[in-house]
């Protein structure tokens, strides 16, 4: 299953991206800011998180159909 108009969008944008001007971002240095005083580490839970089966199913499914698309775009 390759997807002829996905692979179309992402070579259109590839040179896309090229043309367009790239911002100039300014990076903050925030450490010199910021001080950390306290740290409060707390449980907030304890025990397991279960799925129901049809979601665990569903999830299941589509977890493969991924794992199939990205090998076979390799």
């Amino acid at each position: 299953m390759f997807d002829k108009e996905l692979h179309q969008e992402f070579i259109f944008c590839s040179y896309l991206i090229k043309l367009l001007p790239a911002k100039k971002v300014e990076m903050i240095d925030i450490e010199s800011k910021l001080k950390l005083e306290f740290y409060k580490l707390q449980k907030t839970f304890e025990g397991a998180i279960t799925l129901e089966e049809k979601k665990a199913l569903m999830m299941l499914k589509i977890v493969l159909v991924v794992k199939a698309k990205t090998k076979r775009l390799h």
